[in-house]
């Protein structure tokens, strides 16, 4: 890579959190009466042209989405989350990556909830081309006040992946029974501002190896309303594999800051 590459890499590009583990509580809305359907919708784009010289043009754009939906009923309530991200540099993709989760629980006003999931997912520009799990759980509020919530979880899942191996190529295919966890706190500060703020642990036995494989997460985000249905956020992803299946980096991470348009 030259330097002007190099250059823009370093001031534009965050680097992108694997994106296996998510915060649903990210479309949660108030819940003081039933039949409630609430979601947002965000876009954020990054256009960048600043070639050191003519014959050598860099340019860096970046694209990504988020639509979300949830729906809340007198006992039970769905969540659909859906992320898209796309960056390149001069027509050179480097992350190309996205996911799909639905979740549904039952019980959830309730002190105990169950849990099911399902998720697919794909991260081109990590090598991983895609991921299906699913799964379920136990969901216990700990904490849910008009303006604090805690919640804890502790689940098993499926997943099943495929890689395609760094430098080599090589198809690498991984399929685990993994016991999945998160710690989840909400707080509205004020009427403008929120904080949310899980973290996640999924670990999984593998039978090949002989090793544990420990997953780490942490999901935070602060958001500021500037109308009823319009809020500017800053997001932190993080995460951290101990083996992971392929030779990648162990610790990604994930920040952005964009318009929120909810509903």
């Amino acid at each position: 890579m030259n330097k002007s590459y190099f250059l823009l890499l370093l001031l534009c590009l965050p680097v992108f959190a694997s994106g296996q583990i998510l915060n649903v509580e990210d479309v949660h809305a108030k819940r003081d009466s039933t039949q409630i359907w609430a979601g947002n919708l965000g876009f954020d784009f990054t256009l960048n042209n600043r070639s050191a010289t003519p014959t050598m043009p860099v340019r860096f754009i970046n694209i990504s989405s988020q639509a979300n939906l949830a729906r809340y009923g007198e006992t039970n309530a769905i969540w659909l989350i859906n992320f898209l991200n796309y960056s390149a540099i001069t027509g050179d993709a480097f992350i190309r990556t996205g996911y799909s989760h639905l979740r549904s629980s039952w019980g959830y006003k309730k002190k105990l909830a169950v849990e099911v999931f399902a998720q697919g997912q794909y991260d081109r520009g990590r090598g991983l081309q895609s991921r299906w799990l699913g799964g379920g759980g136990l969901r216990y509020n700990l904490v849910n006040g008009e303006n604090t919530e805690l919640h804890a979880g502790l689940g098993a899942m499926y997943e099943y992946e495929h890689w395609l191996a760094p430098e080599t190529d090589a198809n690498v295919f991984a399929n685990y029974l993994k016991s999945t966890n998160y710690l989840s706190l909400n707080l509205q500060l004020n009427d403008q501002v929120l904080f949310r703020v899980t973290q996640y642990y999924q670990v999984g036995y593998d039978q090949d190896l002989s090793i544990w494989r420990h997953r780490l997460s942490l999901d935070a985000q602060l958001r500021i309303a500037l109308s009823e249905h319009l809020a500017f956020r800053t997001s932190l992803d993080a995460s951290y594999e101990s083996a992971p299946i392929v030779p990648i980096m162990k610790t990604v991470y994930y920040i952005n800051n964009g318009i929120l348009i909810a509903f």
